[in-house]
């Protein structure tokens, strides 16, 4: 019943936003900053069929033309902020008013001409969006040796640097969550020391924060030439919105108002959507680059400058001038060059109410149609009871939902979660279903074991939060309906603690795994990042462990804070603390909450900084 009352709750905003876009009058848009300084700036000057003025372009190919921005406070005066640039991505600044060629809904625009910049002379606003999850620490971060994010962060300070001092400029971080840390602002500073606290960690949540970057900079009512630049490493892995309702959120609340802006996406390494990117950057006159290595951002972003500050500002009459509310197309190339891709931008003629509304009507209810199914997948998505999270890496993971017929896992394409990189995972490696006691989870093989809690398992009945081990891949099962006690267990046949002893590394890729004995630990083993292979031996009492301070110093993991946790070593049992570390502590996979106190035991493993600790 509550999901019910919900979406009727949604729909009828629906239907409230779609009444009140109806009598909605344009508004005039958020403009540009100028472009590249010609004589002739300001004077008007007649369309002729000379060659070029670059003599050298005619010969060029692939000369790609985007329109960023649009400028209609003198409507039917059209002011467009249009970038240049050869096949190699150069910006090309010799070009005069004539050499363009402009159409409005595929009639040739006369008069084209260079804007008087005296008059419209705008800041810039940009807006940064991070990738701040736990694969910006790279695939093994060392000591002093900068993480893809401390190169993020440097390219970000340079490209600030070189701005005016009005020129304006937000940040959105997203890993778990999208979070708007600096609101657009002309105090550069702010944003700068922001990036001093920014440290990786958590899922990939990218389309939450490109909605909350757009929201935020469409909410900035300053006049300035506008563009939001967003960086990923890696697929989405946990956002409720999608490239789609991205778009939509952008023509809806941008494009429909004549306050568009171009958006600059930038991809890092090899695990990236490149096409929704790609896609994203042309809907909206924007522009898509790849940086194989994190050492080439700064490259990246300086070009992004020079396209922004290099922006040519044309101006002409718009044919549309006796058509309020009327849709345009405007498409841009130029004369004489051997190919050009063409730059293309949608507005509406200012004007009546009436007419927008008119023009829109079709365009709303579709779009009131994909909203609705948008409403649909939501009440989906957050009704949810069970899912399984997969370990990416230490601190970024993967959601799998497990539906009324459960779900496989393996390395078989027939598994609904396939784990193919895994040399210690079975075909048809385990299963997890619904019974009426909770969710079991079921390995195929008893030599394959499920790895949980120190022990070697053939079954579990799950409870929501339990973190367990296939092969060697880490696991976290999530029930929204929690479970009353922990569950049965059935420990597997063929395992007992004193016949296994000492398992060997061919043993583990063959899909064994070490019994974990349980009882109190007395050291910690490194794992991968600066402490791979070494020892820590923990004394009785209280065993501090932090980058500066403590029985235990971690100084070489720049991901360790100060005084990161604290493990207690008492009579019989052993527990840890996280101290409110800035990267948190987990316990085989599962964060602690700051302040609460876990029970560990031998076998567990640790997740401290950038790296992980097996207590023995």
């Amino acid at each position: 019943m509550r999901l019910i009352r919900l979406s009727l709750l949604l729909l009828a905003m629906l239907l409230a936003m779609l009444l009140a876009s109806l009598p909605v009058h344009a508004q005039d848009p958020a403009t540009q900053q100028p472009s590249p300084k010609e004589e002739n700036e300001g004077a008007p000057s007649e369309r002729g069929t000379r060659r070029n003025s670059d003599p050298h372009l005619q010969y060029k190919e692939n000369v790609e033309l985007r329109i960023s921005q649009i400028e209609l406070s003198e409507f039917p005066t059209v002011r467009a902020f249009i970038s240049v640039a050869d096949e190699s991505g150069i910006p090309v600044r010799t070009l005069q008013a004539e050499d363009f060629v402009i159409t409005e809904n595929n009639q040739s625009v006369e008069n084209v001409r260079f804007a008087n910049r005296d008059e419209l002379d705008l800041p810039l606003s940009i807006m940064f969006v991070v990738d701040v999850s736990g694969s910006m620490l790279g695939i093994n971060p060392q000591e002093g040796v900068p993480t893809p994010l401390d190169l993020e962060k440097e390219a970000i300070r340079e490209f600030v640097s070189q701005l005016s001092q009005r020129d304006r400029v937000g940040l959105v971080t997203f890993s778990d969550a999208a979070y708007s840390p600096v609101r657009m602002t002309s105090d550069h500073q702010q944003l700068l020391a922001e990036l001093d606290y920014l440290a990786a960690w958590g899922q990939t949540t990218l389309w939450d924060g490109l909605k909350v970057g757009i929201e935020d900079l469409n909410a900035d009512t300053t006049e300035a030439r506008k563009a939001l630049i967003v960086l990923s490493d890696g697929v989405d892995t946990n956002s409720l919105e999608t490239l789609q309702t991205v778009i939509q959120l952008y023509e809806a609340e941008a494009m429909s108002q004549n306050k568009g802006f171009s958006i600059y996406t930038l991809a890092l390494g090899d695990q990236v959507n490149r096409s929704a990117l790609q896609q994203l950057a042309k809907r909206t006159g924007g522009m898509h680059l790849d940086s194989p290595t994190a050492d080439k951002l700064n490259e990246v972003y300086q070009s992004i400058l020079n396209q922004i500050q290099n922006e040519y500002l044309i101006e002409y009459t718009s044919v549309a001038a006796a058509e309020q509310g009327k849709i345009m197309d405007i498409s841009a190339s130029l004369n004489n060059v051997r190919s050009t891709i063409p730059g293309e931008y949608t507005y509406r003629s200012p004007g009546l109410a009436q007419a927008l509304g008119r023009a829109l009507i079709p365009g709303l209810v579709a779009i009131a149609l994909v909203l609705v199914l948008l409403v649909i997948a939501t009440i989906y998505k957050i009704s949810r009871r069970v899912w399984l999270t997969m370990q990416i890496t230490a601190l970024e993971g993967k959601d799998y939902v497990i539906g009324t017929d459960g779900i496989e896992i393996g390395t078989s394409e027939l598994c609904q979660l396939r784990v193919a990189s895994d040399p210690g995972m079975l075909p048809m490696h385990a299963s997890i279903r619904e019974t009426s006691d909770g969710y079991l989870l079921e390995v195929s093989d008893p030599d394959s074991p499920i790895l949980f809690g120190g022990a070697l398992l053939a079954k579990k009945l799950l409870r929501s939060g339990d973190a367990f081990m296939l092969g060697t891949t880490s696991f976290v099962f999530n029930e929204k309906e929690l479970r009353e006690g922990e569950g049965r267990v059935e420990e597997a046949r063929y395992y007992r603690e004193e016949q296994l002893g000492q398992i060997t590394e061919q043993d583990m890729l063959s899909g064994k795994q070490s019994a974990r004995s349980g009882g109190k630990p007395s050291a910690m083993l490194g794992s991968g990042g600066p402490y791979d292979g070494q020892r820590f031996e923990l004394a009785e009492g209280e065993n501090v462990i932090g980058r500066t301070e403590g029985s235990i110093v971690l100084g070489q993991d720049s991901q360790v804070s100060r005084r990161h946790c604290m493990v207690t070593l008492t009579k019989d049992t052993a527990s840890i603390v996280d101290n409110g570390s800035s990267n948190g502590t987990s316990v085989n996979g599962q964060r602690l909450q700051p302040g609460m106190s876990q029970q560990v035991s031998r076998g567990d493993t640790l997740t401290i900084g950038s790296s992980q600790y097996r207590l023995e």
